[in-house]
């Protein structure tokens, strides 16, 4: 990582270098992630979303154990942890449109609901989106 941009603070403002404990904030050439740096140690990745709902992740020390037989990755392609972050990126559009005016969207709500229960549904869509809205 030693190609990367030197930053004064994140796109969302969140860490800044410099203070409570950041090192440092440095960005890839594409600037899609952020890199930020703490006194212990820690490292966190700002990871930039086209949709724009970014997400930190830790960025954990690499140990590769031989013979590899099998490398994991997520849809994303970057990550195994990040089932919730899905699920919640899913939920958005299915609680805005109140649960299936587009054929799309009709679809996510059926696979959602059909794999975490009517009530999974309808908590997540009340305390997200209340119906007064």
């Amino acid at each position: 990582m030693n190609d990367l941009i030197p930053l004064d603070q994140t796109d969302d403002s969140a860490f800044v270098t410099g203070v409570n404990g950041v090192v440092s904030v440095r960005t890839t050439a594409d600037r899609k992630v952020e890199f930020v740096d703490f006194e212990n140690g820690t490292t966190q990745a700002l990871v930039k979303s086209a949709m724009g709902y970014p997400a930190y992740y830790p960025v954990h020390d690499v140990k590769i154990e031989t013979p590899l037989k099998a490398v994991l990755m997520d849809l994303d392609g970057t990550t195994v942890h990040s089932e919730h972050f899905w699920i919640w990126i899913i939920l958005q559009p299915v609680c805005r449109r109140r649960l299936g005016q587009d054929p799309l969207i009709g679809w996510l709500w059926l696979v959602f609901w059909t794999t975490f229960g009517p009530a999974a549904v309808e908590s997540t869509c009340r305390f997200r989106f209340p119906r007064n809205r």
